[in-house]
């Protein structure tokens, strides 16, 4: 029986760790309190779901909302609303904290570390693996998995010279209460479409 570290408990983490079955896996999440704040949404083309369900990822019972089609709207500054177009738009949409609980409670039997943060890693040369320094401490692992995102411990060891680059724009996202929502983008969402408005002072998607 191999020992295998996954490094980062997220959504990445827990699938990766669903696929050690027969070895003793341990998940290092730096992460104390857990992923119930993490309430955005996130949409997953249809046929990668179909795939996920069957190869016993997510639990095939787990609330997803199809999308058919993005609708585009304009919301002028004295709050007049005009749709520009349509486009269709093939997605199955859930909440990331579900998703991520659902992943989560099939991999029950492996040890989930939260509070458990990688420090760093190294090569056990020719002997293979590596071993891990967690909080201080060292940890002898057959295999690590990196799924500890774009700031990557893991990433650093394999691939030192994958560095981030700056693509060219900035994404904001945020959450807002239903009730701030205009009532087309309300009407939009209740009809299974994906809405889209822009307001007229910034004239960034929201």
């Amino acid at each position: 029986m191999a020992r295998m570290a996954v490094v980062g408990g997220s959504i990445a983490g827990c699938a990766a760790a669903g696929t050690g079955a027969g070895h003793e896996v341990v998940v290092h999440e730096r992460t104390e309190r857990g992923f119930a704040d993490r309430g955005f949404g996130i949409a997953v083309p249809p046929g990668l779901l179909d795939e996920w369900v069957k190869t016993g990822y997510p639990d095939p019972a787990m609330p997803f909302l199809p999308v058919t089609e993005r609708a585009w709207l304009h919301i002028t500054d004295r709050g007049a609303e005009r749709e520009l177009w349509r486009q269709p738009m093939e997605g199955a949409v859930c909440n990331w904290y579900l998703l991520w609980r659902s992943l989560r409670a099939r991999v029950e039997r492996a040890d989930y570390r939260p509070g458990s943060r990688v420090d760093g890693m190294h090569r056990d040369g020719d002997a293979g693996g590596a071993t891990v320094l967690v909080n201080g401490e060292e940890h002898r692992y057959d295999l690590v998995v990196g799924a500890d995102g774009h700031r990557s411990v893991v990433r650093g060891l394999v691939a030192p010279e994958a560095v981030p680059e700056y693509a060219g724009y900035a994404l904001w996202r945020g959450c807002l209460p239903e009730s701030a929502l205009s009532r087309a983008v309300v009407r939009e969402a209740e009809r299974a479409s994906s809405p889209w408005s822009s307001p007229a002072d910034t004239g960034s998607s929201t």
